[in-house]
């Protein structure tokens, strides 16, 4: 039903594709073909254009430097080091000129640097230099001294700032000695956070937005560098791991930008995220797993998926317990799944959050004042040629992408819309596909909050018929899931 078939498609490759990085001759073959075509980018400046041929960037190259830089950060050092060094200093040398020649210019109308604003892109300038503290002390005298004006000026300014911009802050006065005013920028930040057992920890605020500094996920990644580096607390960047990892099981990472981000945040403490496999003690049914369906099942190489099936007669009461022990330093994931088959009538209605969905029937009725709905239920007959509103309610508690919702339909309805096509309703924008037996619901996105659908199917056959149940479900973690009551509908003649 999905339209999304090359996108799951594209996430089996991946997974397949995980294999090459094991091999380590491959990896750095590839490694040292990526960095050369990165450098033959990189212009005489030192800086880098979005595209090849095209005019150098500042942002681009500051986020390339910050990139770079936290390769040094890893302790990430081999042959190509030289290289990455070289490629690294030479962009900090372009944005120094950069930002002395708007300096410059600001100059030539005002007295002194003290009352400049030093922007988001500054701060995140600084950031990208950071990595290599010494060269601002060897800097051009007129650079350290906006870096001075800067961070006086962060001491009264940054409560107002946004929540990537503090954090950029906090980890750039950090690493220049500011210890105590980079402290008290965490602390205000994890007084702010919100805390869950279910989600970890996270900020309302942390919302996408079109501005380069308003992404969730590179603003929690770099939350959980700067709560390890500035603070040391290693509480705080498990609960905020957390929230990333989960972000992850219900959306897509949007960019090679986010993904890049999310990955070195994680790999900032620790390195034994392949050993969940051997640290993980799982007894189902009170017996460990069964030796002869572990055996037919191959281990993705790396992360230790696996997955097993138990059929009907192999199926006993026990088995709805799972316990699992994980004995190693990283956040794992798993699920179970009970399929069993139901009438379709008797089906009771699944509402608990993160997703739930009900389902109701109106009848349209033309009276003097207008157009009224009046709810139906299994007792109310309807007469062939009534008009039938279907109403679906909609809540999820957290932002969800490719979400869809399948509505099925007694045999006695027609839809009165048959064409397939992309629509807007309540704030979302999705498609609908009006198939023989449902009508389906595709929501590239679906943010937190409820939402209200309606669509118009017409009575045009006699008899008693199961209306079916409504499904929603978030594609890529099936175990976010709904569904409502099951109900019958009587059509009179």
């Amino acid at each position: 039903h999905t339209p999304w078939l090359r996108d799951a498609q594209s996430e089996a490759q991946k997974q397949q594709r995980l294999a090459t990085l094991f091999d380590l001759a491959e990896t750095a073959k590839q490694k040292k073909k990526t960095l050369a075509k990165l450098e033959k980018l990189q212009g005489d400046s030192g800086g880098f254009p979005w595209f090849n041929g095209g005019y150098t960037n500042e942002y681009i190259t500051r986020h390339i430097a910050a990139g770079l830089g936290h390769m040094k950060k890893l302790g990430i050092k081999n042959d190509d080091t030289p290289q990455t060094d070289r490629m690294y200093q030479n962009a900090i040398d372009a944005l120094d000129k950069e930002w002395l020649k708007r300096f410059n210019k600001y100059l030539e109308r005002n007295k002194s640097l003290e009352n400049y604003s030093y922007s988001n892109a500054f701060w995140h300038y600084l950031y990208a230099r950071s990595f290599d503290v010494v060269s601002i002390e060897k800097s051009d005298q007129l650079l350290q001294e906006a870096v001075g004006y800067a961070f006086a000026k962060a001491e009264k300014s940054y409560s107002s700032q946004p929540l990537y911009t503090k954090l950029l802050m906090a980890i750039t006065l950090h690493r220049n000695g500011k210890t105590k005013l980079a402290s008290s920028i965490i602390e205000g930040l994890k007084q702010t956070a919100v805390k869950s057992d279910e989600n970890g920890m996270y900020w309302k605020e942390n919302k996408n937005s079109w501005y380069w500094y308003s992404s969730d996920i590179e603003t929690q990644a770099l939350a959980i560098e700067a709560f390890q580096e500035v603070a040391a607390d290693l509480t705080s960047v498990e609960e905020l791991k957390i929230w990333l990892l989960k972000n992850k099981r219900t959306n897509q990472w949007k960019s090679t930008k986010a993904t890049a981000d999310a990955t070195y945040a994680l790999l900032l403490q620790g390195g034994k995220w392949l050993d969940v496999e051997k640290n993980n003690k799982i007894t189902w049914g009170n017996k460990p797993l069964p030796a002869d369906k572990m055996k037919a099942v191959e281990k993705e190489a790396g992360t230790g998926y696996f997955k097993i099936t138990m059929n009907a007669p192999e199926v006993y009461k026990e088995l709805a317990t799972v316990t699992v022990k994980n004995k190693s330093e990283v956040t794992g994931y798993g699920a179970l799944y009970w399929q069993y088959f139901q009438d379709l009538d008797t089906i009771k209605v699944d509402d608990d959050l993160p997703l739930s969905v009900k389902k109701k029937l109106f009848k349209k009725v033309m009276t003097d004042s207008g157009e009224k709905l009046d709810e139906i239920t299994s007792e109310d007959p309807l007469k062939i040629g009534d008009l039938i509103t279907v109403r679906l309610i909609i809540k999820t508690n957290a932002d969800m992408d490719f979400v869809h919702l399948k509505d099925m339909r007694a045999s006695g309805f027609e839809p009165v819309d048959v064409i397939s096509k992309y629509k807007w309703q309540d704030g979302l924008g999705y498609y609908q596909s009006t198939k023989d037996v449902a009508t389906h619901f595709f929501f590239d996105k679906m943010n937190k909050g409820t939402y209200v659908f309606e669509y118009d199917v017409r009575a045009n056959n006699a008899g008693q018929f199961s209306n079916g149940i409504t499904q929603l479900e978030c594609m890529y973690a099936p175990e976010f899931s709904s569904h409502s009551e099951g109900m019958r509908v009587k059509i009179e003649e």
